[in-house]
């Protein structure tokens, strides 16, 4: 989780501020790909954010338009503190929002309109898995006044590889993949 926080920044701040860029439709297709691949939702606790098995995980994450970049982390039983940070962003929290959230065979899905100022940004998440591995999509673009759309996308997948290294506490990465 330690690793897809920073890209969902990344992809944030892309979308405010790119001039002119926008996907139109690669990152809508990413988020349906994920579902069509789905796993269902993850385990969910009672607060509605995924609970995933506390231990090392690879994870690979890729933006729109680039390289996709591996790496390994430790994650501790806290690990889903950077899902709540993902869910509430992608929710609006605290914002002018329509947000609809589902969870079902395709896993957990989050749409949301938010104003600002006078654009709007739509945001999609979807996540699938288990308690051992995920996939999720996100998209966030920023609509115009004018209707131009600027933003992007991205995709990343998780696997669980057992319990983390001697000495390697939760939240440190652990490497790149071998």
């Amino acid at each position: 989780m330690r690793f897809i926080v920073p890209v969902l920044l990344t992809l944030s701040l892309a979308a405010c501020q790119q001039e002119g860029a926008g996907t139109d439709g690669a990152a809508t297709q990413n988020n349906a790909q994920a579902a069509e691949e789905g796993k269902g939702a993850p385990p969910m606790a009672a607060d509605g954010t995924p609970e995933f098995r506390a231990g090392m995980w690879e994870a690979t994450s890729q933006e729109d338009g680039k390289e996709p970049k591996t790496t390994r982390y430790c994650a501790g039983p806290d690990g889903a503190t950077g899902y709540k940070e993902l869910i509430a962003r992608f929710e609006g929290t605290g914002q002018d929002c329509k947000v609809d959230r589902s969870t079902g065979a395709n896993g957990l899905q989050i749409k949301s309109e938010c104003k600002q100022g006078r654009a709007t940004v739509e945001s999609e998440l979807t996540l699938a898995g288990t308690e051992t591995s995920y996939e999720m999509a996100m998209s966030s673009h920023v609509v115009l006044p004018d209707g131009k759309r600027q933003g992007g996308g991205a995709k990343s997948s998780g696997q669980w590889l057992g319990e983390c290294p001697a000495g390697v506490e939760p939240g440190e990465e652990i490497g790149g993949a071998e």
